[in-house]
């Protein structure tokens, strides 16, 4: 049985086969099965439960199958065949009963054998029709502007009813959830970023309902971040305008949509995507870097920059939620002390710093290898202009291996000045004294120097060194 069409729902199928078994008293039902929502009409389409069906007739069991219609057991040739051999080999017979009436198939008489291929042609037949009369539909949806289905989102919820045989989705607005974005939109059109908006939203509370991404996916909430909040604020759907598009390429609005409801009004939406451009349009201040450990606590997740949230006393290394530039939404809002995490990390430098024997600046430690390659692929770099002249190459296959010898250069120069770093560095001594004494730029080399980054966890209760881990460049006692 499916619950895929517009017909008799799967309970009243069932309820309709034990009807007719207690009208009859032939027969009882020992097992059902239901494959809900999947069609039956496409061979490659899974069907487990109906897999799980043939196989239990295949054992011989059971040799009565009781159906709605023939069309619920296969609209396609080769599974009617298949399901019409097994009947064969168990000598069974074929059911097909609204509850009150029946047509039986005795797959042990060639005549209803040849009976049921002739059914299974007609389901063949009526399901390109119904395909066909769906395409229809859908175009004509289009046409008078009604929302399609599926999936809404946030702000709204679905309520399917029965209209005359018909199961139909009605759209409404959540009004709980249409709150959140109503205040969202305010917020944006008073000047406010969004990503000061989602992290206020997160701190209150606010959690959207999570649409699983697989089997291993069990969350049932996810936080509303950024860029999913800018989204749902430039979508025309939320001032109830059908539109097509979408939100990277952008959205042509048609006009408004005849079945689903608004949140916002047109102008309120386009007033609000307005303020969105102009928040999209800033540029960066230029601000020089004011704080000793400034771009060195990331996120332990998404590996972020944490961000200090105020220059005065108190203030708080901040990660904020949103993507990252790993492009990943990341779930997790937290924050440290800047005085404790400091103080903490200066001592522990400190130490680093007085306990380590360092080495004073000469040439790069194992990187003949390096060198001798960048000098192969400089020479091939330099050779390709006579090679495509020559015509022992084409001009494409040219042009993509200079970008690919470009990209190796860049990564043994990346590498040699890697370790040229840990080889160049300053004298146990005069590192000590900048760091204790210098400017700012100098404690910052002295950092750059030693430190990749600090990657802080969450968690307020633990100790503050248990969530610091500090990734140094060139690992010694500490």
């Amino acid at each position: 049985m499916s619950d895929a069409d517009n017909d008799a729902r799967i309970p009243d199928q069932f309820d309709r086969g034990q009807r007719y078994a207690a009208l009859t008293g032939d027969y009882w039902i020992a097992m059902a099965w239901a494959d809900d929502g999947i069609s039956a009409w496409r061979e490659d389409v899974v069907r487990p439960e109906f897999e799980l069906f043939l196989s239990v007739l295949r054992t011989g069991k059971y040799r009565t199958v009781v159906a709605w219609e023939e069309s619920r057991i296969t609209r396609h040739p080769v599974a009617g065949a298949q399901f019409g051999k097994i009947m064969e080999d168990a000598g069974a017979r074929l059911i097909i009963t609204d509850g009150e009436k029946a047509t039986v198939y005795d797959f042990r008489r060639q005549r209803d054998r040849d009976a049921w291929h002739g059914a299974v042609g007609k389901s063949v037949s009526d399901s390109g029709l119904k395909s066909e009369l769906i395409k229809r539909k859908k175009e004509a949806k289009r046409e008078a502007l009604e929302f399609q289905g599926g999936p809404v989102g946030f702000g709204w919820r679905s309520t399917l009813t029965r209209k005359h045989k018909k199961i139909v989705t009605v759209w409404s607005v959540d009004e709980e959830q249409a709150r959140w974005l109503r205040e969202a939109a305010q917020r944006v059109r008073e000047g406010e970023a969004v990503l000061k908006i989602a992290d206020d939203f997160y701190d209150r509370g606010l959690r959207v309902p999570h649409r699983s991404s697989g089997p291993d996916d069990t969350r049932e909430s996810g936080v509303l971040a950024r860029a999913s909040l800018s989204a749902m604020l430039r979508n025309p759907r939320i001032a109830g305008l059908y539109a097509t598009g979408n939100v990277r390429e952008g959205w042509t609005v048609i006009g408004p949509m005849s079945n689903f409801p608004a949140i916002l009004t047109e102008e309120e939406w386009r007033e609000t995507c307005a303020a969105l451009e102009v928040v999209k349009t800033r540029k960066g201040t230029g601000t020089a870097v004011k704080a000793t450990f400034a771009g060195y606590y990331v996120c332990h997740k998404c590996k972020r920059s944490l961000l200090k949230n105020s220059p005065r006393k108190n203030a708080l290394w901040r990660h904020r939620l949103g993507k990252s530039h790993y492009h990943l939404e990341c779930d997790q809002s937290f924050h440290i002390n800047v005085d404790a995490a400091d103080a903490l990390m200066t001592r522990l430098i400190d130490a680093y710093l007085v306990r380590r024997d360092w080495e004073k600046a000469g040439e790069v430690q194992d990187a003949d290898a390096l060198k001798a390659e960048r000098t192969e692929k400089e020479r091939e770099l330099a050779d390709l202009p006579r090679a495509i002249a020559e015509k022992e190459i084409s001009l494409r296959l040219g042009g993509q291996l200079e970008a690919q010898i470009e990209t190796r250069l860049r990564k043994i120069d990346t590498e040699l000045a890697r370790r040229a770093r840990l080889v160049t560095v300053l004298d146990g001594a005069e590192a000590l004294r900048l760091w204790r004494h210098g400017t700012l730029t100098e404690k910052r080399r002295v950092l750059s120097t030693i430190i990749e980054r600090i990657i802080v966890i969450p968690g307020k209760d633990l100790p503050l060194r248990d969530r610091l881990d500090i990734q140094w460049r060139h690992p010694g006692p500490a």
